[in-house]
């Protein structure tokens, strides 16, 4: 993962996936650098916990992010801070981890080996080295794109905390554009039992496996990392 005062990129190398998401002027003004890529962390688990989720499976899935910012690979792996913004980022990857089976932890990444993430959370349109740099790496990867209500974490916080009889996470309707273009939709069991539905790029991903690897004989977990 990586972010910028433009924006924040996540990664999903085993799928060729990334997310993208832009900030606004007083976004870039009002957080500060740790706080962003701490989001990039939370966004990434909100849209693709549904798809590591394997109701059959009782092992936790072990999802460890990089990232090149020590302090929100502190945040992440403590779960302690005192911003609010960071405890409320914090929330939601707990819960994402008990909804959805997981065990998140993160590590640093060198900034120097950051590059692709790097790219992606500052190129935004224009002909400048970067945004080159950014189109060559990312060319067969697809994008899922950030909807509502997970373009403001805040919403999904108060959408969690109005859920009844206990807390649970909107399901996200994964918008993925394809290297074609096309846009599919296929439906899986949620979590919660409840039949979901989900809009997926033209690739050999199915929500129940994308991401799982079978577990060894004595592994407590299985694993998949993002790398950036």
């Amino acid at each position: 993962m990586d972010a910028s005062g433009e924006g924040l990129c996540a990664l999903d190398p085993a799928h060729k996936r990334y997310l993208r998401q832009r900030f606004s002027l007083s976004e870039a003004q009002a957080l500060s650098i740790n706080i962003r890529e701490l989001r990039s962390a939370v966004l990434a688990v909100l849209h693709w916990g549904p798809t590591w989720y394997d109701p059959h499976n009782r092992l936790p899935q072990h999802i460890q992010f990089h990232i090149d910012n020590t302090s929100a690979v502190t945040w992440a792996n403590r779960r302690t801070s005192k911003h609010p913004t960071s405890q409320l980022y914090n929330r939601l990857l707990s819960l994402a981890e008990f909804q959805y089976n997981l065990i998140c932890t993160a590590s640093h990444i060198p900034g120097k080996l950051n590059v692709m993430a790097d790219a992606g959370s500052r190129a935004w349109g224009g002909t400048d080295t970067i945004s080159k740099v950014w189109s060559n790496l990312s060319a067969s990867w697809s994008q899922d794109l950030i909807e509502s209500p997970f373009d403001d974490l805040s919403v999904v916080w108060e959408h969690c905390c109005s859920a009844t009889p206990w807390q649970s996470l909107p399901i996200p309707s994964t918008a993925r554009t394809g290297t074609n273009g096309a846009v599919l939709q296929e439906t899986w069991d949620g979590p919660d039992g409840s039949h979901q539905q989900a809009r997926l790029a033209d690739l050999d991903i199915s929500p129940r496996t994308a991401g799982l690897e079978e577990p060894t004989a004595n592994a407590s977990v299985t694993s998949t990392a993002l790398s950036s």
